[in-house]
């Protein structure tokens, strides 16, 4: 995973968790699920993506909380996601699926 890191420690010691094949916790509940649907992609579309990623940018602060985008692979197709860490735990802002606008 390449990873823009620009002075947050959390995101770096929670990425070589990750590294280390640590157990990476899903924050889900009804709103980011819903959000999710209205673009057609599940929670388990965005765990497999994060398991297969292809790169993690800084994607700046919204109300006080750190984001990040990360693009990864469902299958065959590229999903990208914001989330955010709460709690030591990985929460899904948004996700959709890449397409040609997207590629562009």
């Amino acid at each position: 995973m390449r990873i823009i890191h620009r002075g947050s420690t959390s995101l770096m010691d929670f990425s070589l968790r990750c590294i280390y094949n640590v157990k990476v916790e899903f924050n889900w509940d009804d709103a980011n699920r819903g959000h999710m649907a209205r673009h057609e992609v599940a929670p388990s579309d965005c765990e497999a993506a994060w398991n297969d990623p292809v790169a993690t940018l800084d994607a700046g602060e919204v109300n006080g909380e750190k984001r990040w985008k990360t693009l990864g692979r469902s299958g065959e197709r590229e999903l990208i996601m914001i989330w955010t860490l709460r709690d030591e735990a990985i929460r899904i802002v948004t996700a959709w699926w890449v397409g040609r606008r997207t590629r562009k």
